[in-house]
């Protein structure tokens, strides 16, 4: 992310940026540099470029990412502002990854929106991959698959998406059972490596349970493909 200095005083510095969502939306971040304290202060998120649908889906996540939100006809932009309690951060980095958060939820309310299909559809595309599919009144409440390796090692994936975990966010548990304590540690460690934390640690028994929370908007055969390529890849590490 390359920052722009707009303006700059002794005190203080407004610092921009300009992240392309696509070719005609946009995300410009304002972020104010206090120069005597060294702290970060994230002013202003501005999207451009957004139709009413994701501007509404956009809203109603709002309060889940402690954004207040703003739309101004005139230049056709939505203004998102941080709750008072995320203001202000002690690094540049910390901002970084704060904008990344928001940016990626913002990019999967664009691909949900242009790429729009029943639950239902959904439900059934996940299946085909040979997923397990909880579905009851129109939603899909959780998936599971069991993927076996070599050395007798098997991982038990379960997504759930339900009350109780923000919108915007899918909890992902995964089980490791296996006979050769090593190789259950080697999958464990690259899972790690990968974002997962490790919530019940029984590595000398050869058994381990992790989870890691990821932004969605709802549980897609998208999340699921990327689960897939994930387990493949710690898999055959």
């Amino acid at each position: 992310m390359e920052w722009k200095v707009e303006e700059k005083t002794e005190d203080f510095e407004i610092l921009s940026l300009r992240i392309p969502i696509t070719q005609d939306r946009n995300v410009e971040i304002r972020v104010m540099h206090d120069l005597k304290s060294n702290m970060y202060t994230l002013r202003l998120i501005k999207l451009v470029g957004f139709s009413h649908g994701e501007i509404s889906l956009i809203s109603s996540l709002s309060t889940r990412l402690r954004l207040s939100v703003d739309y101004s006809p005139s230049d056709k932009a939505v203004y998102l502002t941080p709750s008072p309690v995320e203001y202000v951060y002690t690094s540049l980095d910390k901002v970084v990854s704060r904008v990344r958060e928001i940016v990626e939820i913002v990019r999967l309310v664009v691909s949900y929106v242009t790429d729009f299909r029943s639950s239902l559809e959904i439900a059934e595309s996940i299946l085909k991959r040979g997923w397990l599919v909880d579905y009851d009144s129109g939603r899909i409440g959780s998936v599971r698959k069991t993927f076996s390796t070599a050395g007798n090692t098997w991982l038990i994936v379960q997504i759930f998406s339900r009350d109780g975990y923000d919108i915007g966010k899918l909890l992902i548990k995964i089980t490791c059972i296996g006979k050769k304590i090593d190789i259950v540690r080697r999958v464990v460690d690259l899972l790690v490596e990968r974002g997962f934390k490790i919530t019940n640690d029984m590595l000398d028994l050869g058994y381990a349970e992790l989870e890691q929370e990821v932004y969605s908007i709802g549980l897609t055969d998208k999340v699921v493909d990327e689960v897939d390529k994930l387990i493949s890849e710690v898999t055959t590490a």
